[in-house]
C-alpha cells in the first residue's frame, strides 16, 4: 500500500504540472484575443481591464512554476490555483460584460473554460478536488452573471427567444454534469495505479524470492563444497530439508597433530601455514572420499562427522576406513614432510558412534551446520588419549559393533576398559593395527 500511496502522489503531481503548462497555452491563446479587444472595443476600459487579468494570470502562472521548484506542497498548491482559476475566469466573464451585453456574453466561447477548469481539477486525480472545482465554479459563474442582471435591459429580455435565466440553470448544469463524468478520472487512473502497484508488488516479492534463494544457495554452496564431495553437495542444494534441526546417528572423528605447538614456535609462520593447508588437505581428501562432512577446522584440529546432513547406511564403518586411509597416508609421506616442511607428522584420531543433534546454528551473521551430543565429546576425548596409550586410531565399542568388513573387523585390537573424563562408567576402547 506503501508504493501505491507514493505512485498515486506521484500521479497527482504530474497532474499540477500538466495543469499549469495547459494553463500556459490557454493564457497565450488569449493574450492575442484581449489585445484585439481593446482597439476594437467600444469600452476601452472594460478592454484594459480584461489585458490586465490575463496579466495577472501570466504572473500567478509564473509563480506557481516556481513554487514547483521549491517546495513539495503541491496538495495544497492544486486548491488554490483551482479556486484562482475560478476566480479569474470569473472576473473575466464580468468585465466582458462591462462593454457588451450579459446575453451576448452567455453565448460565448469564455463560457466553454469552465468546463476546461474542471477538465485541469480532474487531471490532478482527485475527487474531492473535482467536486470542489465544479462547485466553486458554478457558484463564480452564477455570480458574475447575476451581479450583472439588473444591467440587461428589459426590452432586450422580452425580444429574446429563451429564457435568460433558465438558460443560466441549463449552463449550471452541464456544468455540474461535466463535473460528474469528470468524476470518472480519479477513479480509473486509481485503479489503474492500483493493479500496477499489485503488479509491482508481485514482481518485487519475485525478485525478493529469487535474491533469497540465490543468497540461501550462494550460502550453502560456500558451506558444502568446500567441505562435502560434489555428489552429496548437490544433493543437499536439492533437498534443504536434510537440513533440518532434528535427532541423527552419526560418527564423530578428531583428527589432530601431535607436538604441533612447539612446531609453530620453532618455525616461521609461512612454513607452519604451508604445512597446516597440507595436513588440511590430506585429511579434507580422504574424509570427502568416503562421504563425511568436514565441520569444521580447529587450530591443528579437523572435526568431520558421517552421517549427516546426507545419510549414510553405514557411518562407523565409512568413518574408521577414512581414519585407516588418513594414517596410512601421513605414514606413506612422512620422509616427504619431514624434509619439505622440517617437521615428523604424528597424528591422533578419535572416533564414536551415537545420537546427536544436528542442524544449522548461529545468527545472520554467521550460521553454520553443525552436530552437537555427548557422541562428540567423546570422541574429542579420544583424539587426545592417543599418546597416552601409543595408538593413531582409537574408537569405541558402540562404533565397532557397526563394523561389518571383515577386513576392518580382523585389524581391530581391543584395549580393555579405561576412564573417559566427563564419562561415569570406563568404556571399552579399541584400536586399528597397522
Amino acid at each position: 500500500m506503501d508504493e501505491l500511496k507514493i505512485l498515486y502522489d506521484r500521479q497527482i503531481y504530474e497532474g499540477e504540472r500538466s495543469a499549469y503548462k495547459l494553463r500556459w497555452f490557454i493564457l497565450l491563446f488569449l493574450i492575442p484575443m484581449a489585445v484585439s479587444q481593446y482597439f476594437i472595443s467600444d469600452s476601452k476600459k472594460a478592454a484594459f481591464y480584461f489585458v490586465v487579468l490575463l496579466l495577472i494570470a501570466l504572473i500567478y502562472n509564473f509563480t506557481l512554476s516556481r513554487l514547483f521548484k521549491t517546495v513539495t506542497y503541491y496538495k495544497v498548491i492544486m486548491y488554490i490555483s483551482v479556486t484562482i482559476d475560478s476566480l479569474l475566469l470569473s472576473a473575466g466573464y464580468f468585465i466582458s460584460s462591462l462593454s457588451q451585453n450579459p446575453v451576448i456574453i452567455a453565448s460565448t466561447a469564455l463560457i466553454m473554460l469552465y468546463p476546461l477548469i474542471i477538465f485541469f481539477s480532474g487531471i490532478r486525480f482527485n475527487k474531492i478536488l473535482v467536486i470542489y472545482c465544479t462547485v466553486f465554479s458554478v457558484l463564480t459563474f452564477n455570480f458574475a452573471f447575476y451581479i450583472r442582471y439588473p444591467s440587461i435591459d428589459p426590452a432586450l429580455l422580452k425580444s429574446m427567444e429563451i429564457n435568460i435565466s433558465m438558460d443560466q440553470v441549463y449552463k449550471s448544469f452541464y456544468m455540474l454534469l461535466f463535473g460528474v463524468l469528470t468524476l470518472i478520472m480519479p477513479d480509473s487512473v486509481y485503479k489503474l495505479l492500483k493493479k500496477q502497484s499489485r503488479l509491482l508488488d508481485e514482481k518485487h516479492k519475485a525478485e525478493l524470492d529469487k535474491n533469497i534463494e540465490e543468497q540461501k544457495r550462494s550460502f550453502l554452496e560456500q558451506q558444502f563444497y568446500r567441505f562435502v564431495s560434489k555428489e552429496i553437495a548437490e544433493s543437499i542444494l536439492n533437498d534443504q530439508s536434510v537440513l533440518a534441526s532434528k535427532k541423527v546417528y552419526i560418527s564423530a572423528m578428531f583428527i589432530d597433530i601431535r607436538g604441533f605447538t612447539k612446531y609453530v614456535y620453532e618455525n616461521e609462520p609461512k612454513l607452519v601455514i604451508d604445512f597446516l593447508n597440507h595436513f588440511y588437505t590430506i585429511c579434507g581428501n580422504c574424509i570427502k572420499k568416503y562421504d563425511g562432512f568436514i565441520n569444521k577446522y580447529i587450530g591443528d584440529s579437523v572435526f568431520a562427522i558421517f552421517g549427516a546432513p546426507n545419510y549414510l547406511s553405514n557411518p562407523s564403518e565409512a568413518a574408521l576406513k577414512c581414519a585407516k586411509d588418513i594414517a596410512a597416508e601421513f605414514h606413506r609421506q612422512n620422509a616427504e614432510i619431514l624434509e619439505k616442511y622440517n617437521f615428523t607428522c604424528e597424528i591422533g584420531i578419535g572416533l564414536n558412534y551415537g545420537d546427536a543433534i544436528a542442524g544449522n546454528i548461529g545468527t545472520d551473521i554467521k550460521l553454520e551446520y553443525t552436530a552437537l551430543g555427548n557422541v562428540i565429546n567423546i570422541a574429542s576425548r579420544l583424539e587426545k588419549m592417543n599418546k597416552e596409550l601409543e595408538t593413531n586410531i582409537l574408537f569405541t565399542g558402540d562404533l565397532k559393533q557397526k563394523i561389518q568388513d571383515k577386513e576392518i573387523q580382523d585389524k581391530i585390537r581391543i584395549l580393555g576398559k579405561h576412564s573417559i573424563r566427563g564419562i561415569e562408567e570406563k568404556l571399552e576402547l579399541y584400536t586399528l593395527i597397522s
